[in-house]
């Protein structure tokens, strides 16, 4: 396992804990791809047009950070390539690409029994943080799934707060003890579940809940488990002052890596072997729009005409899946240096312009799948994912159903 800055190979470090929220973003190299073999094609094989696609593609080569781009129709790479050094092996930081990743292994808790549901108070399971805080306090009603679907109601700021309390020694008693937001002049606190707001904070909290009920950090949970079951192994996953693994941030994985997790969501769950590593209703489940085109750590958007679903980082590290054209689509970027994006993303107009728009042939029916109805709010990409290091905004509403699962 090494560590790749530009053409400088350095011997990868043992896991540190972490001095900063967020890391220097270095390059790893994955000393071996577990996620193949994989079947490839040519795009018109998969009816796909070859020249539109070329040309989408050549759009994401121009953009200076761009490392890996992967596309995959019916579980067919149809397009494989990278950039500016990088390998198959090179594994980057995916920022909070990894949320969808941690949603998922809090999805396979409640499976494996370790969690009794989603709809599970977080009071009850890390009970030692809680302890100073009043009985009616509204934090002890922040859930599992308010979490996952940033409607804690903690008082947060991206990329403001995660600075703030990057030396405290404890992460998740400092974000607990910021407290709910307010919602009024009378500073009213709103309730969880009343007020969506993009927050790593949530996520970390979860990694918190996860490393509990598990005995096992959240990164060798997921090694033992979602990972394992796609063939991939994090070259690297943060962790704060308290061994907690990083909640949504601080996660290395190769382009293909990202590529098997995005398949699990077409697959209902399955890996390309078959091997149930989620269960269906946990993919079911994630791909709902529950408020603000957000489902379990999922973005969500219509882009020509189609249902696409996003686990999105900053800097342009994005999964794309896309059910009813059974579309993976996967790019990675180097952010050692910057990660700003522009308005709308590359990656956006590539799958609005060029990618969608290169299929030839769709499928017969419909999905019709929960999470595949239209949405009525209109996607604002400028909440969308960090990693941090992206502003947000918060916002009155609902965090859905949370009855069923």
């Amino acid at each position: 396992m090494r560590i790749s800055v530009g053409m400088l190979l350095l011997p990868a470090l043992a896991v540190p804990v972490a001095a900063n929220w967020y890391e220097s973003n270095p390059i790893y190299t994955d000393p071996a791809d577990g996620t193949g073999p994989w079947v490839r094609g040519t795009p018109p094989s998969q009816g796909m047009n070859a020249v539109t696609l070329s040309r989408g593609v050549g759009r994401l080569k121009a953009d200076r950070r761009t490392l890996g781009v992967i596309v995959i129709r019916n579980g067919v790479i149809v397009h494989e390539s990278y950039y500016r050094g990088a390998t198959q092996a090179s594994a980057s930081n995916v920022h909070s690409a990894s949320k969808s990743i941690v949603a998922a292994l809090a999805c396979r808790a409640v499976e494996d029994g370790l969690i009794e549901s989603l709809d599970t108070p977080i009071c009850k399971v890390i009970p030692q943080y809680f302890a100073k805080y009043p009985s009616d306090d509204p934090r002890r009603r922040i859930t599992v799934k308010h979490l996952m679907t940033m409607t804690s109601g903690l008082d947060w700021a991206e990329d403001d707060t995660e600075y703030e309390i990057g030396d405290s020694p404890g992460w998740v008693q400092a974000v607990l003890d910021r407290g709910m937001a307010t919602a009024d002049e009378e500073n009213t606190p709103v309730a969880p579940g009343e007020v969506f707001n993009y927050s790593t904070g949530n996520t970390h909290l979860l990694s918190a809940v996860l490393h509990k009920v598990t005995g096992l950090t959240t990164a060798e949970y997921a090694r033992r488990t979602i990972l394992d079951g796609i063939g991939a192994e994090a070259e690297h996953w943060g962790a704060d002052p308290e061994g907690i693994s990083s909640g949504g941030c601080n996660v290395y994985l190769t382009a293909r890596e990202l590529a098997a997790f995005g398949l699990l969501y077409l697959n209902d769950g399955k890996s390309r072997n078959g091997a149930q590593v989620l269960p269906t209703w946990a993919v079911t489940a994630s791909l709902v729009d529950y408020g603000h085109d957000y489902g379990l750590c999922w973005w969500t958007d219509v882009l020509a005409g189609q249902r696409v679903w996003q686990a999105w980082g900053w800097g342009g590290q994005v999964v794309y899946v896309i059910p009813s054209l059974k579309i993976v689509f996967v790019m990675t970027t180097n952010t050692a240096r910057d990660g700003t994006e522009t308005e709308p993303a590359i990656h956006e107009i590539f799958v609005r312009d060029y990618l969608i728009p290169s299929v030839t042939v769709r499928p017969k029916g419909r999905d019709r799948r929960p999470g595949l109805r239209q949405s009525k709010r209109k996607s604002q990409s400028v909440n969308r994912a960090s990693g941090g290091k992206r502003g947000t905004r918060e916002h009155s509403g609902h965090s859905g159903d949370t009855s069923r699962y």
